[in-house]
């Protein structure tokens, strides 16, 4: 699961729009669809980094605006922009259809142990937001119901989830992920690229490749970026200088010691398997240095004897950064 809050709880309910096996079906039920809002709303002058995160039905003729956030306040100045939306300027600003755009409300979903600081802000709001909050076994409505009964009752009482096992890939990382999550996708996606004889991969062909590139805004798309190039810039002074280099905002094969060519032409480097163990241990120490600033997350398991791939096989020719799509929206 991912360490980002905002981000576990956006992959849930694209899981739960999209059919995700092992996920709860009641939103796609409802014909609720996840759609994404970059620019266009003309209320929102604000230099965004996370798009606006709807979840719209033609069924139910209902469309819902989600605020995640992992603080303990959300300001209420946040939330009363959404008064001032009306039907017209939705569909001439984003995507929505007519039938989504009939009827609209916001939701706000926290921590469960941020109750009553939330309960506070929302209730100066006078948009009043359905207030859904994350325990330990699901998410709960925890103040103001929808205007769509059915909707309010996929989470009342509760809305189980098994935060452990559930599926939270559609987007595995964001600028605001945790390097070892950004580095546990892009360094296993570039290795492969140079296995297959690739070489001067540039960074921002890199970030095209990643899911959220496509969805976000303008100033998301320039803080993903930062992030994707920091993590392959320690990862090519650390663990990885001896299989690629950074040079600049390119990507290029390490030169071998020996100076013999050993890139292009399908030749690689060095062995698939172990790049591949490397790239494992770079997360992996990625991860210790993670757990030296929080020590109560530390792993029994020394980066030394990590020799052998997490998922017990060779790389996929598919990346998880690859695998979601805009189906849905």
């Amino acid at each position: 699961m991912s360490s980002n809050f905002r981000l576990s709880v956006v992959n849930l309910l694209l899981g739960m729009c999209r059919g995700t096996p092992g996920v709860s079906g009641a939103l796609r039920g409802m014909g609720y669809r996840d759609v994404w809002i970059n620019s266009g709303l003309t209320w929102d002058g604000q230099d965004r980094s996370h798009p606006v995160f709807v979840l719209a039905s033609r069924e139910t003729r209902h469309s819902l605006f989600v605020e995640v956030t992992g603080s303990p306040e959300i300001d209420p100045g946040r939330l009363e922009r959404y008064t001032r939306l009306t039907a017209v300027e939705l569909r001439q600003g984003t995507r929505l259809s007519r039938e989504q755009t009939e009827t609209y409300g916001v939701a706000v979903i926290g921590r469960h142990d941020h109750r009553e600081t939330l309960r506070a802000c929302v209730a100066e709001s006078g948009v009043r937001p359905a207030l859904i909050l994350k325990t330990a076994d699901g998410l709960v409505l925890d103040a103001n119901p929808f205007v769509k009964a059915a909707l309010t009752n996929i989470f009342r009482p509760l809305l189980p989830v098994d935060w452990q096992t559930v599926p939270l890939s559609w987007i595995p990382f964001d600028h605001e992920s945790g390097s070892v999550e950004i580095a546990g996708v892009i360094v296993p996606e570039v290795v492969r690229r140079l296995l297959h004889g690739e070489s001067g991969i540039e960074v921002d062909d890199v970030c095209r490749r990643q899911v959220l590139w496509g969805l976000t805004t303008d100033t998301g798309r320039r803080k993903l970026r930062e992030r994707i190039r920091e993590v392959l810039a320690d990862a090519a002074i650390g663990e990885m200088q001896r299989y690629f280099a950074l040079r600049g905002d390119v990507i290029e094969a390490a030169a071998p010691e020996d100076g013999k060519p050993e890139a292009g032409e399908g030749k690689s480097p060095v062995n698939p398997r172990t790049l591949r163990i490397a790239s494992i241990r770079f997360a992996r120490l990625m991860a210790r240095l993670r757990e030296l600033e929080q020590p109560d997350r530390v792993s029994d398991t020394p980066v030394d004897q990590l020799d052998e791939p997490l998922d017990g096989g060779e790389p996929d020719s598919s990346s998880a950064s690859t695998r979601a799509s805009s189906e849905g929206s």
